[in-house]
Parts: structure tokens; C-alpha cells; sequence
């Protein structure tokens, strides 16, 4: 179940970040899973856009925009 309960809408969103390095991304993983309850964080560190994607059940884009920006990080909504 990977922390997300079976029958519930999962919401899926994508961000572009310059999220660069590992050491960071582990900072951001940590800092989202700690706001957001029970979801899904990844950073591919390989991609052009450092794209940050989210898994979970209620959370809203503006809250992981929001995590970034505190962290000194760029985000934004891909769509």
C-alpha cells in the first residue's frame, strides 16, 4: 500500500524545481512528508526540470510550492 489506503482518490502532481542534488532532495522529501500525511515523494535529479512528483490523498499544490519556497528552492506547477 506504500502508506496511501486502497479506495481512496489519490491526487498525483508534478512540479518543476532546481532541486539539484541529493542532499537536498533528501530535505524536501523529509520536509514534505512530515506536512503532508500519508503520500508519496519523489525528486528525479536526472531530468532538466528536477521534477518533484506527489502522491497522497488531501493535500494541495500550493502547500508543496509553499515547503519549496520556505527551503529557498524554486517550484512550480506542472501542468
Amino acid at each position: 500500500m506504500n502508506g496511501i489506503e486502497e479506495g481512496m482518490d489519490i491526487i498525483i502532481e508534478v512540479f518543476k524545481t532546481n532541486v539539484d542534488n541529493h542532499e537536498d532532495a533528501h530535505q524536501i522529501i523529509d520536509a514534505l512528508s512530515k506536512l503532508l500525511n500519508s503520500i508519496r515523494v519523489t525528486i528525479d535529479l536526472e531530468d532538466c526540470d528536477c521534477v518533484l512528483r506527489v502522491e497522497g490523498k488531501a493535500f494541495a499544490a500550493e502547500e508543496v510550492i509553499t515547503v519549496l519556497h520556505l527551503h529557498g528552492f524554486d517550484c512550480e506547477l506542472l501542468i
